[in-house]
């Protein structure tokens, strides 16, 4: 079983990875486009690890 979330930051995907031991969090949908790019400062180094 694979869980999605909307809107995380970094600091909610580690709060949701740390209860969620026995599934994996495997998509978090974000607004992301030419005028909002706030997901490249922090949110998309953290998941490319």
């Amino acid at each position: 079983m694979a869980i999605g979330v909307s809107n995380f930051s970094v600091r909610r995907i580690k709060r949701a990875m740390e209860a969620l031991k026995k599934h994996e969090l495997a998509s978090n949908q974000v607004e992301y486009n030419l005028i909002r790019r706030d997901p490249e400062r922090k949110l998309i180094p953290f998941c490319r690890t």
